[in-house]
């Protein structure tokens, strides 16, 4: 029973040292937030329809802070649709809510047939999550 329980323990002492968590916000009752692992990053926003949440990976975190931050400048509402490598489809819509641009992800996992939905995020809540000031 003792070697399980360390067994146990080391285990999240190995998944706390090898990622860190880069930025966070928690709107309401549903979050978003951004870890690196060893060579990936990981974002990881709650669903509005589960209490799941939901993972996005991705290595090159300047590409997806530029593809978001680069979203809140257009005037118009828009979509934009992100295929990753493993049969994920990322959807990152942007809207004007109250004169100000908002951001929802939607994604679909073609593999296991599992979609996944966040609340709307400001531009001021993403670059949180990137660490930025």
């Amino acid at each position: 029973m003792r070697i399980i329980f360390f067994i146990v323990v080391a285990f999240f002492i190995s998944t706390t040292v090898t990622s860190q968590e880069i930025g966070s916000v928690i709107n309401e009752q549903y979050s978003i937030k951004l870890l690196k692992t060893s060579n990936n990053y990981a974002l990881i926003y709650s669903d509005i329809y589960s209490s799941d949440h939901n993972v996005i990976n991705f290595q090159m975190k300047e590409t997806v802070y530029n593809i978001l931050v680069d979203g809140f400048k257009s005037a118009v509402n828009h979509l934009i649709i992100l295929k990753t490598n493993n049969d994920l489809i990322v959807n990152l819509e942007f809207v004007n809510i109250k004169g100000e641009k908002m951001l929802k992800i939607a994604q679909n996992n073609l593999a296991n047939n599992t979609t996944g939905t966040s609340t709307y995020f400001s531009k001021t809540d993403i670059l949180k999550v990137f660490g930025q000031p």
